[in-house]
């Protein structure tokens, strides 16, 4: 039998994957550069970025915003003299839109089918191409109805902001959001950090699928955390009702303070809790399937730790669970 040798195919693949680079990063033939895919499926694409939009204009009436943009590097709501947007994105990029349609203050920057022509060449383009960016201001303490950002990749910065409604959508980039009050909050990342911080809100769904998540300072009456991939962490935390379900990675909460019901459900990963309440205020009970469970040092059986405790007649409970995790449980007062 003749023996077969993988060098020839591979020496193939090498020289293919090299050549679709050169067309990537080098230009290519009569300036096709990049990989696209649409639903025709996979091949070089032209990447004309076209003429640079840029738009730096003025507001008044303004009641709610939003935001449905992609690949732009940076999109910020900050706090300003009025309301007004800056920014610029390239045409062959959706190019920059805004208008006051009745109040609503309406940012695009969002190409036709956004999802089905998606290159190296667009997630490269911050390396050597001109900065593309949306900046959003608003008058201080000026509540508003509604703010919506719907973002393909990029970073969300939002500082300041005071609204009724606030709904985030980051497919892949960070969400930083600091001094933000809201009624209702929504945040959802599919691959990116998020933080939250000295911030205020009635309810807080915050989802997160691959990528570290962490609150500071902020005071939440209810929230409900859900991760599938990356670390949880908490400094500060005023709740009124806590519900955690994360797969993998750690969850930190440090100096909680909880008025209500708490669930905490981790599949793989530690489980660190300090309270800024004594054991008197809270009943808690605590079960780790495959780790150690430890309370004020105290420290229960290494595998299938169980431990209970507390005012089982107060009106905050904890309840932690961890499959595969140790769960540490401390009381500062």
């Amino acid at each position: 039998m003749k023996k077969v040798t993988w060098i020839p195919l591979l020496i193939i693949i090498v020289g293919v994957c090299l050549a679709l680079a050169g067309f990537a990063y080098g230009g290519g033939i009569h300036g096709i550069r990049g990989i696209a895919l649409d639903r025709s499926g996979i091949h070089i694409s032209n990447t004309d970025r076209g003429g640079l939009v840029k738009v730096d204009e003025s507001f008044t009436g303004v009641k709610d915003i939003v935001v449905d943009v992609a690949f732009l590097e940076r999109v910020v709501l900050k706090e300003g003299d009025g309301f007004s947007v800056r920014g610029q994105n390239y045409e062959e990029y959706g190019g920059l839109t805004v208008q006051n349609d009745n109040g609503t203050l309406r940012v695009n920057a969002n190409r036709e089918g956004r999802w089905q022509v998606i290159g190296p060449t667009d997630l490269r383009r911050g390396l050597n191409q001109t900065e593309t960016f949306v900046e959003i201001t608003y008058p201080a303490n000026t509540e508003l109805g509604s703010v919506r950002t719907n973002i393909s990749a990029g970073r969300l910065v939002i500082d300041g902001l005071l609204c009724s409604v606030l709904d985030v959508i980051n497919d892949f980039g960070d969400v930083d959001l600091t001094g933000v009050g809201s009624g209702v909050m929504t945040v959802n990342l599919s691959a990116g950090n998020a933080k939250i911080r000295n911030s205020e809100a009635e309810r807080l769904r915050l989802s997160n699928d691959f990528g570290k998540t962490s609150l500071d300072n902020t005071t939440i009456n209810s929230l409900d955390i859900n991760i599938s991939s990356g670390d949880l962490s908490a400094n500060n935390l005023n709740v009124g009702d806590l519900f955690v379900n994360a797969d993998f990675g750690s969850a930190r909460f440090d100096r909680l303070m909880l008025g209500g019901r708490g669930e905490i459900k981790m599949s793989s990963g530690a489980v660190n809790i300090s309270l800024n309440m004594s054991e008197d205020d809270i009943f808690y009970e605590l079960s780790a399937s495959a780790g150690k469970v430890t309370v004020d040092e105290k420290s229960g059986a290494a595998l299938g730790g169980m431990w209970s405790g507390g005012d089982r007649r107060s009106d905050v409970s904890l309840s932690v669970e961890s499959d595969f995790g140790a769960i540490t449980l401390r009381f500062l007062k």
